[in-house]
């Protein structure tokens, strides 16, 4: 796991534990309606250790940075996981008017193309709604509810440059402008 997602889990849990001892303090058996105006120490250092628990949690969200996403550019090099009868290349051009986020790791920019392996078990999912994935028979299975991937045939392999080892080369365009149906 990430270093970074570990300390947020342990900063969330502390200051939970604040939170927690702060409502106990302050919100159980009407301490502060009963007591008079001076703080006793057996109220002020709870209050004080409850505030240090969630003091860092806070100081943590708002200066830590946000994950960068990767930018895809095409690319021409064979993927080293990408060969087997568990596994596909797939070339997919974005046409659309948009930037589309992959598996939530990277951005695929407009005009824009990229080889991705495609395995069993491990679908593409889209920004955009598009979903792309393998069935049993090794083909590749496109969900697309906004109707706006399109199958390229042969002559637009040579048109895009598609390299010769894909088998499955697809365009993103605009919604409506789709040739395949819900699932091919």
């Amino acid at each position: 796991m990430n270093s970074k997602n570990n300390t947020s889990k342990i900063l969330l849990g502390l200051a939970i534990l604040g939170f927690i001892l702060l409502f106990l303090v302050l919100g159980g058996n009407h301490r502060l309606q009963t007591t008079t105006r001076r703080m006793d120490a057996t109220l002020l250092y709870p209050l004080l250790i409850g505030t240090l628990l969630i003091l860092p949690y806070f100081i943590h969200l708002f200066f830590s940075k946000p994950n960068v996403r990767k930018k895809l550019k095409g690319n021409l090099n064979r993927s080293p996981n990408s060969q087997g009868k568990n596994s596909v290349e797939v070339f997919v051009l974005n046409e659309s008017e948009e930037t589309i986020i992959v598996n939530r790791k990277s951005d695929l920019d407009q005009n824009q193309w990229y080889i991705f392996p495609l395995k069993k078990n491990e679908p593409l999912y889209f920004s955009n709604g598009v979903v792309f994935s393998l069935n049993k028979n090794g083909d590749v299975v496109v969900q697309d509810f906004r109707n706006q991937v399109l199958k390229l045939a042969v002559d637009d392999f040579r048109k895009y440059d598609v390299p010769h080892r894909v088998n499955w080369a697809y365009m993103i365009a605009k919604p409506d402008d789709s040739d395949l149906t819900n699932e091919s």
